[in-house]
């Protein structure tokens, strides 16, 4: 009975201590270094071997200017766009694939507003306190935008084509202030 209560407390701090861990959040610069434009490879970020991830911070400076792909569920708490001298970032979201914000958001530090394009049942979501800031969304082919708990669209612009669709649940709402707002844009969507 002693081995059968010290095994079972052994494994409850292992699976404390494994949950504490995972649960750090990791920031990371992207440099595309990987060179297939995809979030999920580790080898496109300075935090390599790790990804940014929940509640962590993305940096995009003036490394790999163009489209990233985000084939997985992702999480990250900021995704943070420097002085881009040439063009904008695209993030698409691949079929079915998600990006949640679960912090600031988008914070946009260049002259050039990012686009995600949110396609065929991905969803995007703006949680928490999360802003969308000056994005341009793109959602078609069944893909959705969604604002939760107290986030906001800021002043951003969004496209609802061919079933694309944007929600608003809690107190999320769709712009900054009473006379600042988001742009949506229904193209036989919702």
């Amino acid at each position: 009975m002693k081995n059968h209560l010290r095994y079972l407390s052994t494994t409850v701090a292992f699976g404390a201590l494994l949950t504490a861990t995972s649960a750090y959040a990791v920031d990371g610069a992207w440099t595309n270094g990987g060179l297939d434009r995809e979030w999920g490879t580790p080898a496109n970020w300075t935090s390599n071997p790790l990804v940014p991830g929940s509640g962590g911070t993305a940096v995009f400076n003036n490394t790999g200017v163009g489209a990233v792909t985000i084939s997985s569920p992702t999480a990250i708490g900021t995704i943070q766009i420097n002085n881009l001298p040439l063009s904008a970032y695209t993030f698409n979201l691949t079929t079915g694939n998600g990006l949640t914000f679960d912090g600031a958001g988008v914070v946009n530090n260049s002259s050039y507003a990012p686009t995600f394009g949110v396609n065929a049942s991905a969803i995007l979501l703006f949680s928490n306190v999360s802003t969308a800031g000056n994005a341009r969304i793109n959602n078609s082919g069944g893909g959705v935008t969604s604002f939760a708990n107290t986030a906001t669209a800021a002043v951003a612009v969004i496209t609802n084509n061919n079933g694309g669709n944007t929600i608003f649940n809690g107190s999320s709402n769709a712009g900054t202030s009473t006379t600042v707002w988001a742009t949506i844009i229904n193209n036989d969507g919702g």
